[in-house]
């Protein structure tokens, strides 16, 4: 059985998510860049290709995204405003979308 592989684009603090990290690599693979900067289009394309679920900063996930993002089932914006998501597009794939609005590690 093939591991879920979760990517984060987020800008979190290792140290206040460290237990949450832990937990979460009991049930996949977790791939995590440490970005300083918010993706481009063309960087998550790149990134995205095999990814389950994506943690997310401000990068844009519109069409050309999800077209790419082939085994996607979940994104969860860090922070307030999904205005970077395309919902409409995300709902036509069966893509959960939520956020969270507490920044952690600030």
């Amino acid at each position: 059985m093939n591991r879920s592989k979760v990517l984060i684009t987020s800008f979190y603090n290792e140290n206040c998510i460290v237990d949450a990290l832990n937990r979460l690599s009991e049930y996949a693979d977790i791939i995590w860049p440490k970005f300083k900067y918010n993706l481009s289009k063309k960087d998550i394309i790149e990134y995205i290709k095999d990814i389950d679920g994506v943690f997310a900063a401000e990068e844009p996930y519109d069409v050309d995204v999800l077209n790419a993002a082939k085994d996607l089932k979940f994104i969860c914006r860090d922070g307030v405003g999904l205005d970077n998501i395309d919902l409409e597009e995300c709902k036509k794939r069966g893509i959960a979308v939520m956020n969270s609005p507490i920044a952690l590690g600030e």
